[in-house]
C-alpha cells in the first residue's frame, strides 16, 4: 500500500509580501574567492560591477529594485517570486524588468532552491519625448531545461526587515514597503544564522 506523503511545509506569514531592496553585497561575504565553477555567483559580481560602473554615468542607472513574495494553492510547496528592477539608460529611457519564478524548500526548512520560469521587459515614461508606458510588457519563458536552481536561504527575517544570503554568500537586506526604517549597520553585523522561513 501507498503512504501518505506528509504536506510540504508552509512558508513563515511574515515572508510574504512586497520587499525593497535596500542593501546588496557585490562579493562573497568570507572574503574569499568565488570557486570557479560558481557560474551564477561570478555573473551576479559581474552584474553588480556593471551597474556600480553605470550608475557613476549621469542619466544612467539602476533603481526601484523590489521583491514580491506570494503562494497559489494550486502550487503546493511552491513560493512564487517576481524580482523587478528599473533601469535608466539615458535617451533611450527607462525599463522595467521583471524575473518571475520559485522557491522550494529544501528539506531543512531554512534554505530554498531558487529558478526562474520567465523574464519580461516594459518601458516606462517617455523615450525621446514618446510616451512608452502604453506599450505592452514584452515576455520571453526560459524553457524547464534551462531552468537553473541555486539556493537562498534568509538569515533574519521580522515583520518589517529580510536579510538573504544568495549563492557565493552574496548579502541582500530588503525592507517590507510600508514597513520601518531599516537600522543596516546593526542588521549586518548579526550572525549570520539561517532562520526558519518554512515549517
Amino acid at each position: 500500500r501507498g503512504r501518505c506523503r506528509p504536506p510540504p511545509p508552509s512558508p513563515d506569514i511574515n515572508l510574504m509580501g512586497e520587499w525593497r531592496l535596500e542593501y546588496a553585497s557585490n562579493g562573497p561575504a568570507s572574503g574569499s574567492p568565488l570557486p570557479p565553477s560558481s557560474t551564477a555567483s561570478a555573473s551576479a559580481n559581474l552584474l553588480a560591477h556593471l551597474l556600480q560602473f553605470a550608475g557613476s554615468i549621469p542619466g544612467f542607472g539602476m533603481d526601484g529594485v523590489v521583491q514580491r513574495l506570494w503562494t497559489d494553492p494550486g502550487r503546493r510547496g511552491v513560493i512564487l517570486v517576481e524580482n523587478s528592477a528599473t533601469f535608466r539608460l539615458g535617451l533611450l529611457g527607462a525599463w522595467k524588468v521583471t524575473a518571475r519564478g520559485g522557491w522550494r524548500d529544501n528539506g531543512g526548512g531554512m534554505c530554498a532552491q531558487a529558478w526562474f520560469e520567465s523574464f519580461s521587459v516594459r518601458p516606462v515614461g517617455n523615450i525621446l519625448g514618446f510616451d512608452a508606458s502604453t506599450l505592452p510588457e514584452v515576455v520571453v519563458p526560459v524553457p524547464a531545461q534551462l531552468q537553473t536552481l541555486s539556493d537562498w536561504c534568509t538569515t533574519y527575517l521580522d515583520g518589517d526587515t529580510r536579510v538573504s544570503r544568495g549563492a557565493g554568500g552574496l548579502i541582500f537586506l530588503f525592507r517590507k514597503v510600508g514597513g520601518g526604517v531599516v537600522d543596516t549597520g546593526r542588521l549586518l553585523a548579526r550572525p549570520a544564522s539561517p532562520v526558519l522561513v518554512m515549517g
